[in-house]
């Protein structure tokens, strides 16, 4: 289970339901093909590029966005506008497989290209907030080339899972800094501000302090931060005498999402929150009215 299955399976259990049934006459994977929406793509691209980067600092022990090294490893990415471009084509290629994207397709690539500009000040603004711990290349290769999850040595690591395996849930954290005394986890957003974010981070904050392999010692994150573009929000980290009713709290909520969905069929939850074709029908409706009341 993970933040995202979960608030889906709340939302729309039916709809969750349905993202995984099949449509062999439409396409060969499973789910019906979602339609591209262009502040989704970009969204996307931003987040790629910046995994991109903040892997290959990862790999390379870069101990600071201003240092020579940083210079040296983008370099070797092809710069900014390089990133993006090639996430942008590889999104494209994907999307290719999709019928309905195929249509637009051409005019898609055009419009991202020529946000290329503006992708590229926003990535720049994200990664200009990283503070990043210095770490071992050889720690960092050893992890790289080991089969087993070991646990977590002090630095920069991007894109961690994090798993519970008692609870049978995990997490993808965008970057952890480990220092010698304070762990902090970051986690990088292109849209707007939701309350969601917020549980996601404490969420990771208790997969951290569940992770047995990576977090032997049982540390708990001082600091979460979600890092918007233009802003950063610090979200209170779950303490030691807050894990067990937070947990608990979460079981519950997976448990009775769990029963939701395993229903034939599964409840559909239709509302102009969470439902486009539910705002669609508001709207015309009170269109309708609209004209009523002129006539």
């Amino acid at each position: 289970m993970s933040v995202s299955t979960l608030l889906n399976m709340e939302t729309c259990p039916r709809r969750w339901s349905l993202s995984f049934s099949e449509y062999p006459e439409v396409w060969e994977r499973s789910g019906y093909p979602p339609k591209p929406y262009f502040a989704t793509l970009a969204g996307q691209i931003t987040h790629s590029s910046l995994e991109s980067i903040t892997k290959a600092l990862d790999r390379a022990g870069c101990s600071s966005i201003r240092s020579s090294l940083f210079v040296s490893v983008l370099r070797e990415l092809g710069g900014f506008t390089k990133i993006i471009e090639t996430k942008i084509d590889q999104l494209l290629k994907v999307l290719s497989i999709n019928p309905r994207a195929q249509h637009n397709l051409a005019h898609l690539g055009t419009k991202l290209h020529s946000k290329v500009p503006e992708l590229r000040t926003r990535l720049q603004m994200l990664i200009s907030k990283l503070q990043i711990q210095s770490r071992d290349v050889g720690a960092y290769r050893l992890q790289e080339t080991s089969t087993a999850r070991l646990p977590l040595t002090v630095g920069m690591h991007a894109e961690v899972e994090l798993r519970a395996e008692k609870l049978r849930w995990r997490g993808f954290v965008d970057f952890m800094n480990l220092g010698e005394t304070e762990c902090e986890i970051i986690d990088f957003k292109t849209g707007d501000a939701k309350p969601e974010h917020e549980f996601q981070t404490r969420v990771y904050s208790l997969l951290w302090a569940r992770d047995a392999e990576l977090n032997p010692h049982v540390r708990l994150v001082d600091r979460l931060v979600l890092s918007y573009f233009e802003s950063e929000i610090e979200v209170t980290p779950l303490k030691t005498s807050e894990m067990d009713d937070f947990e608990k709290d979460l079981m519950t909520r997976t448990e009775n999402a769990l029963s939701l969905v395993r229903q034939e069929p599964p409840p559909a939850y239709p509302n102009v929150l969470n439902c486009r074709f539910a705002r669609y029908a508001k709207s015309v409706m009170n269109t309708g009215r609209r004209q009523l009341k002129s006539s």
